[in-house]
């Protein structure tokens, strides 16, 4: 019998897997568990709202315990992470069992099951009582069984693959550590939180219910049910773990794809978008009320936000690495694509996912914020993809990715404005950057003359040369600081934007494909420097 459950392991654990199914897989059997809570009450009408925060909260949830749980079975049966996704997405079917086995024993009635809510004593009695006394509610009798038909399981698989007694206790062990923490996880929040101001031990019940469960405004909008509450702040409290989660996976276990993507993140442009986003943020207190409030949740949502935004800019860089392989292959030979450290189906699927947490972390906060991302991965599409590709065309492309970036600052605009529009927003502030938009952006394509040249993608510098195109761009660098003080009322800052705007000038005329200093790949980075600063001076200006 240890014989043919070997083999059926090493049957499951050889069967091919790709990103793309993984991920599908996980989203189907996340999807089944809601669907079976739902039928158990009846299907009963809710809001669109409220499916999407119980979505979130469930798909969050399980994801995260899914990440956390692969290096333990790994580690347990001695095998590749891949192998070990293979096992547990037919071990993750358990997690439809709970609400099923809750029903039965309730006879129909329903039990409520959410976590354990208890002050830092009960939680090590909960430890070592197997979730404690209380099986009606909280950590209810479904997801005791589950857990411990988790153990059993993963216990009997390591004894079978390793012949380790010791291994298989140890692999049983930190299976329900890692649940109780889980189910434990509003109470450590609560503890993180407000533990070290009242003491640890003085967190209680109450403390933990009035963090977790208490309506509170997120960004000025009210959940508009008690289950939405802790879907939201859960699912926020979640992000904080999922992110960091992901890049230790990534990094530990495919060491090459993490470094093939990391070195083609641009960074400049992605503390660009952020810039972007918080520049929209800090316009929201200037020209209006903001709903800022500095806790948690806050900070939480503002990390979602930031995340969206930049897989936002990653998905649009899949998009346009895609298209682009001629040219990088004579201009940017370090593209992941060109070295074929990430295969083209593999990359297809990581622009798809991005795309996805992009708008669903967007979604989680706001939904104009979400919308505004969608809009900006259309023009994304629009700008680099056939048919159209438009980023051939002169003017349209530039013009196309200066109002992308204006949207991302709309959306850290409207999030953090009480009214939640753009009206409040002078509008000789967005003509302004949507000029400043239009003169900077074309600065990136210097680096690309010879690759842009040879597909038949006219920019500036194709079209003008380099030595003309230079020249072009630095006075509309110039004009645009120079210009900036008079369209905001602020005079005074002539002599600033009259500074600002000749170094812009002069570092474009410096520059060069092999400065050491100033070379065209650096630009960039330069250039966002430059704005910085004068927006720091401008943002001054404008709070007086």
């Amino acid at each position: 019998m240890q014989e043919r459950l070997r083999k059926l392991f090493e049957q499951i654990e050889e069967h091919p897997l790709t990103l793309g199914s993984w991920a599908l897989t996980l989203l189907a059997i996340i999807i089944g568990r809601i669907w079976i809570e739902n039928t158990f009450e009846s299907l009963q009408f809710a809001f669109a709202d409220q499916f999407f925060y119980q979505f979130s909260h469930h798909l969050f949830t399980f994801t995260t315990i899914f990440l956390a749980t692969l290096p333990i079975v790994a580690w347990a049966g001695k095998i590749e992470l891949r192998k070990a996704a293979n096992l547990l997405l037919v071990g993750f079917l358990l997690i439809w069992t709970p609400p099923i086995i809750d029903e039965i024993i309730s006879h129909g009635a329903g039990l409520w099951s959410f976590y354990a809510f208890d002050s830092l004593t009960g939680l090590v009695q909960r430890y070592f009582t197997f979730f404690g006394d209380r099986p009606d509610i909280g950590v209810t009798y479904g997801p005791r069984i589950d857990t411990a038909l988790s153990i059993i399981f993963l216990t009997l698989y390591t004894y079978i693959k390793t012949r380790r007694v010791g291994r298989a206790a140890i692999a049983g062990w930190l299976i329900y550590t890692q649940t109780f923490l889980f189910a434990a996880l509003p109470s450590i929040a609560t503890f993180l939180l407000i533990g070290p101001n009242i003491g640890f031990l003085s967190v209680t019940e109450h403390d933990i219910a009035l963090l977790i469960l208490a309506p509170a405004p997120l960004f000025g909008l009210d959940p508009p049910t008690i289950p939405s509450v802790i879907s939201i702040k859960m699912s926020l409290i979640y992000t904080t773990l999922i992110i960091p989660l992901i890049g230790v996976l990534v990094f530990t276990f495919f060491r090459t794809t993490f470094w093939a993507l990391i070195h083609n993140a641009r960074f400049p442009q992605l503390l660009y978008h952020t810039g972007l986003f918080l520049v929209g943020a800090g316009l929201a207190s200037l020209y209006g009320e903001s709903n800022w409030i500095p806790n948690f949740f806050h900070f939480a949502g503002v990390l979602a936000l930031i995340t969206a935004v930049s897989c936002a800019w990653l998905a649009s860089v899949v998009v346009n690495d895609l298209r682009d392989v001629a040219i990088d292959r004579i201009t940017n030979t370090h593209r992941p694509l060109v070295t074929g450290a990430i295969t083209v189906p593999t990359y297809k699927t990581i622009g798809i996912l991005l795309f996805a947490v992009s708008i669903f972390l967007a979604g989680l906060v706001s939904t104009q914020a979400a919308l505004l991302l969608v809009l900006y991965q259309a023009l994304a599409f629009l700008y680099s993809a056939d048919p159209l590709r438009l980023k051939r065309i002169p003017l349209i492309a530039t013009a196309i990715a200066a109002m992308a970036s204006l949207l991302i600052l709309f959306a850290g605009f409207i999030v953090f404005s009480t009214e939640k529009n753009i009206s409040t927003l002078p509008v000789s502030i967005p003509i302004l950057l949507f000029f400043a938009y239009l003169a900077i952006i074309p600065i990136k394509d210097f680096k690309d003359i010879v690759g842009d040249a040879a597909d038949g993608v006219r920019t500036l510098p194709v079209i003008l040369g380099e030595g003309r195109a230079k020249r072009f761009i630095g006075a509309a660098v110039f004009l645009v600081f120079v210009v900036s003080p008079f369209v905001l009322s602020i005079r005074s800052l002539f002599p600033l934007g009259l500074f600002f705007g000749t170094l812009g000038y002069w570092l474009l005329q410096l520059a060069s494909m092999d400065h050491r200093y100033l070379s065209y790949r650096k630009l960039p980075g330069w250039f966002m420097l430059l704005a910085a600063g004068y927006g720091t001076f401008l943002a001054l200006a404008l709070g007086k």
